[in-house]
């Protein structure tokens, strides 16, 4: 059997260089394009172990296994959302009393009607089911934060893989731990948020050293549009799974079928493109002008002074806020408030989490498409990509706000809100690598403290829902922030790479010579 050649011994001998389509949106037409003569001018030999190296394709099968990743990542997050309703007798939305503002349909909905919805064997309280839900976030904050700078110095080929195996490990037990008792399973949900924190720091840190330039905001898109993919799975197709073989497969269906994927990642994907063993000539060629490497000092002090860091933290905490109003109470309200049946909810439930997939390919394949015309500086495809976000947002909750018991208005809304918060794949999460790209891994491990939103939404729902006109604060106060955040991005984001990407320490002077030369030839 035949092998590319190595990499290491071909680097610095083809510098020709190629226009490279979007990764994920026309992967299907680059596939169709490239004829088997194509192939072998490409590749001397033909017979290549990987035959997707020889067309220069290695980066979308990257992008393909990240997402089928992602995908995986939220439904063994999310699942415990749905099966929880199965798992136990009452559930905590059950409790909420808020007849006094309820539409007139969930106010004549019938009482035997709302006892449907948990007749599992667990007599959980509500704080317990609360705390089950919730304390995942506990810890996924804690490792989100240090994940990048974990994945860099270890390896984030090897963070993703670890984590994502013992990830599936922890659901597979699940229903043995549950038997135990809900603060058993509260701390396997807390344990698994401590090993999913990492991932995407990792996924993002990889993928900055395999996207060329004019793809890197469709191949970001491309893979995080699996988290829309891994929450309709668990969202929509949960209670079916539960309906068919009980609740219990939820979790062993997802912890056999994530083990099943880490193989494929392990013997795939690689840190870099030149630690590839099968990677092609001109793919290597391509990407050789990528010289995005992690450093073995981070300058903390510069990172922590720098604007960008605080501002990308205020937007993840907006979206991953947005996220839990719309996606994660968006069923409690439809069905509690405006008195859809669960069914019906879950309907919607499944359409705006899919035009929330849809959106996040289509934000970062016109984000790209922008750079590559050169149509807009990058700066300002930024701040227009959050421009599109904050006017859907506005829009969606002002169709809410005018007529709150109008369910296909009101459904409406919610799926035109759910298709601005994917807008995040274009805007900060392509931050770091705009700022700094050697410390793109840290900062976004960084900016993650955002996260704390994960936890402090839903209490603020609780708090708010047995309140009069409590969904109208609530949607009220979710357009506030978003308007908010979005204003001081627009107004205050950069996209120039920092002085302090080139240096190995600061302050100091064992930089290399071609940092120096680089930092000169800036200066003057």
């Amino acid at each position: 059997m035949h092998h590319c050649p190595s990499p290491t011994h071909h680097h610095h001998h083809y510098h020709h260089h190629t226009n490279s389509t979007p990764s994920t949106a026309l992967m299907a037409s680059i596939a169709a394009a490239s004829t088997s003569t194509h192939r072998e001018k490409e590749c001397e030999e033909p017979s290549c172990t990987i035959r997707c190296s020889c067309c220069g394709m290695l980066r979308y099968l990257l992008v393909v296994l990240g997402l089928l990743g992602c995908c995986l990542d939220y439904m063994l997050r999310f699942n415990i959302s749905v099966t929880i309703v199965s798992m136990v007798n009452t559930t905590h939305t059950q409790d909420v009393n808020t007849t006094s503002y309820k539409c007139p349909a969930a106010i004549n909905a019938s009482s035997a009607a709302q006892k449907t919805t948990g007749g599992g064997e667990y007599d959980w309280t509500d704080r317990e089911q609360g705390l089950v839900l919730g304390v995942f976030f506990w810890g996924y904050l804690v490792t989100k934060t240090i994940g990048g700078r974990i994945a860099e110095l270890v390896g984030p080929h090897l963070t993703v893989t670890v984590s994502i195996s013992l990830c599936g490990v922890l659901t597979l037990l699940t229903p043995t731990v549950a038997d135990l008792s809900p603060y058993a399973l509260a701390a396997l949900r807390l344990l698994l948020g401590v090993l999913q924190g990492p991932i995407f720091p990792a996924l993002y840190c990889i993928i900055s050293r395999w996207a060329p330039a004019g793809e890197v905001a469709t191949m970001i898109a491309a893979t995080y549009s699996g988290m829309g993919i891994g929450a309709l799975l668990s969202l929509g197709f949960s209670a079916m799974v539960v309906q068919a073989v009980g609740w219990r497969w939820i979790f062993w269906g997802g912890g056999i079928v994530t083990l099943v994927w880490v193989p494929f990642w392990v013997i795939y994907v690689k840190d870099s493109p030149a630690q590839h063993p099968g990677i092609s000539r001109r793919e290597l060629s391509l990407l050789s002008e990528n010289h995005n490497e992690p450093r073995k000092r981070v300058p903390w002090s510069r990172i922590f002074a720098s604007r960008h860091v605080y501002l990308f933290a205020l937007m993840e905490f907006i979206g991953v806020w947005a996220q839990g109003i719309l996606i994660t109470e968006g069923p409690t309200f439809l069905t509690t408030q405006l008195g859809l049946h669960l069914d019906v909810a879950g309907m919607v439930g499944l359409v705006l989490t899919g035009c929330a997939f849809v959106m996040s390919l289509v934000y970062g394949w016109l984000s790209d498409l922008i750079k590559r015309r050169e149509w807009l500086r990058t700066v300002n495809i930024r701040r227009l990509m959050q421009g599109i976000g904050l006017t859907v947002t506005t829009v969606g909750t002002v169709g809410i706000l005018l007529a709150p018991c109008d369910a296909p208005l009101v459904s409406a809304s919610l799926v035109m809100m759910s298709m601005a918060i994917p807008v995040s794949v274009a805007t900060y999460t392509l931050g770091p690598m705009d700022i700094a790209p050697n410390y793109a891994g840290t900062m976004s491990g960084i900016y993650g403290v955002g996260n704390i939103a994960g936890f402090l939404s839903p209490m603020f729902v609780s708090y708010f829902i047995s309140k009069e006109n409590g969904w109208t604060i609530i949607y009220l106060t979710n357009m506030g922030l978003y308007a908010t955040g979005s204003l001081l991005y627009i107004i205050g984001v950069s996209a120039s790479e920092a002085e302090w990407n080139l240096y190995e320490e600061i302050p100091g002077d064992n930089h290399s010579t071609p940092e120096k030369k680089r930092l000169n030839g800036k200066a003057m």
